[in-house]
């Protein structure tokens, strides 16, 4: 699949965070650990869903990590009812019996996002590949994230003020400046969603742009439909 040409703005515009790890294990250039992890994943699982489900033909196993738990997805996949916690995660996933090279990685809980993925990263844990989303207002270089405290109450971003709506996770570039020193390239960003490789295999997806800036705007603002997202024209 010639994922460089499409649409003008590459994977920028087209990848899938399951995707990508198939076409990982397709280059048959590495051994895979067939294990990924959703931090998140009470509403849902369209990150990992796919491999855990079996939708390219093999059965990813792993863990789902959710206080409101999470949809079953048999045996092979464990549901963690719990909170995502920078000072608890690593832990967590290690007594679920998560290895440290799993091949997915996805985080999406509209807080302290990037504390709980730095945590993981400074346990040791080392995802092929990485998917986020993102605060995407926040243009490159700027450095946003929320932090961690330990008395933080969670609420669903419907529900508060919408000035605040915006300010959840983390920027482009607060992910780019923790990944990108331990061996890890920016592959795609599209809208909210965010999607890294470790760098070993970014060859595999050809020509696309990997530098904020230009996939920033590939994958969000250069993008016409961009205008007609009223949670942010609001």
């Amino acid at each position: 699949e010639d994922h460089a040409n499409q649409n003008g703005g590459g994977l920028s515009q087209q990848v899938h965070p399951s995707r990508a790890v198939v076409e990982i294990l397709n280059s048959k250039q590495v051994s895979m650990s067939m294990m990924a992890v959703d931090i998140g994943s009470g509403g849902g699982s369209p990150e990992c869903g796919p491999l855990f489900g079996g939708a390219y033909g093999y059965k990813w196993g792993g863990a789902m990590v959710d206080l409101r738990g999470g949809s079953d997805y048999g045996p092979l996949v464990k549901r963690i009812v719990h909170k995502a916690e920078p000072p608890t995660i690593a832990k967590l996933l290690q007594d679920a019996c998560i290895p440290y090279d799993l091949d997915l990685l996805k985080i999406d809980i509209d807080c302290y996002d990037w504390e709980v993925v730095k945590a993981l990263m400074d346990a040791g844990f080392r995802p092929k590949v990485f998917s986020a989303e993102i605060t995407i207002p926040f243009p490159p270089p700027l450095h946003f994230h929320v932090g961690y405290t330990p008395d933080y109450t969670w609420a669903l971003v419907s529900s508060r003020p919408k000035e605040q709506q915006v300010l959840l996770g983390a920027s482009l570039s607060a992910y780019s400046n923790l990944l990108r020193p331990i061996g890890y390239t920016l592959l795609a960003v599209d809208y909210y969603n965010v999607i890294y490789v470790q760098s070993q295999y970014i060859h595999l997806f050809g020509d696309i742009p990997t530098d904020d800036v230009s996939a920033w705007h590939a994958g969000w603002y250069d993008r016409p439909e961009r205008t007609r997202q009223g949670d942010l024209q609001k």
